[in-house]
């Protein structure tokens, strides 16, 4: 009979089952990585809205660069100046966001005065806009 002699594994087996082994986890990172989210700009209208003689109108919510802008402009209509006080601006959606504009004492007849706000909170999912004033 002819006899063998059973040797151990070689170095070369060795670095080749490392090799498998490496490239395996690597493909298996690689295809489970989480995918960058890419949010879409926000450019939203809403409706114009008259209080107390003034008309709220270009309401509009947009986004740019991860940040969100609120943007309307109040007009006064009639035929005489109007004496103002500070605005609340209540945004209404999945999260109700309250904050007050103050835009000066005094809207002089068919002029107009901008309310603006810039935040990093998400505006996107904001159905309503609703405006007040403070007494």
């Amino acid at each position: 009979m002819d006899e063998k002699e059973v040797s151990g594994i070689k170095v070369w087996q060795i670095i080749l089952i490392l090799i498998i082994i490496f490239s395996t986890m690597l493909t298996i990172l690689f295809i489970n990585r989480p995918k960058k989210v890419i949010k879409k700009d926000v450019n939203i209208n809403y409706e114009d809205q008259i209080i107390n003689n003034l008309n709220f109108e270009k309401i509009k919510i947009y986004s740019k660069n991860n940040k969100y802008y609120f943007i309307a402009r109040v007009k006064n209509n009639n035929n005489y100046d109007i004496d103002i006080t500070p605005i609340t601006v209540k945004l209404m959606g999945d999260k109700d966001i309250t904050f007050t504009s103050y835009i000066g004492d005094k809207i002089k007849i068919k002029d107009y005065k901008l309310i603006t706000m810039e935040t990093k909170e998400d505006l996107s999912k904001i159905k309503t806009t609703e405006f007040s004033f403070n007494k």
